[in-house]
């Protein structure tokens, strides 16, 4: 009976463990979505202070991070800087479709056509029905003169 007991306070707390780690996971997944709205609408400093404030936990999250903050660089038209942080991304986390489009739209800023449709093209690879790398193949042909 006691190593029923045991074995069930055993279970219960690797649940609680479980679903806590779930939870945090979320609510990272939304801190992203609000720092994502404060990069859209310009409000860079907010942004940045929230990213400041995230603790990555693996390399996919340092990627979430170096993302967002290729994405203020770009929208500060400093597309150089941009990669630095968009390259060190897809080191982190290998074959992910918007990192793909993002490094395209850096090229793209910086007049390289050839390696804005390569990360276009990569992006549709890897995911067919993201619409950001049709945007930035239009994008691109709109820019470079070419249909």
């Amino acid at each position: 009976m006691l190593r029923i007991c045991f074995i069930a306070i055993q279970i219960g707390i690797s649940v609680i463990c479980f679903n806590s780690s779930i939870f945090a996971q979320n609510v990272s997944d939304r801190e992203f979505e609000v720092i994502d709205r404060f990069i859209e609408v310009e409000q860079f400093e907010e942004a940045i202070a929230k990213l400041k404030k995230i603790e990555p936990r693996s390399n996919t999250h340092a990627a979430k991070i170096n993302l967002r903050v290729g994405r203020i660089f770009l929208k500060l038209n400093k597309p150089l800087k941009a990669l630095e942080f968009f390259e060190r991304a897809n080191f982190s986390m290998l074959e992910d479709a918007q990192i793909s489009v993002d490094l395209g739209r850096a090229y793209l800023s910086l007049g390289n056509f050839a390696k804005a449709r390569k990360y276009a093209k990569s992006a549709i690879k890897i995911n067919p029905a993201l619409l950001n790398a049709d945007l930035l193949f239009a994008k691109i042909d709109e820019v470079s003169g070419s249909t």
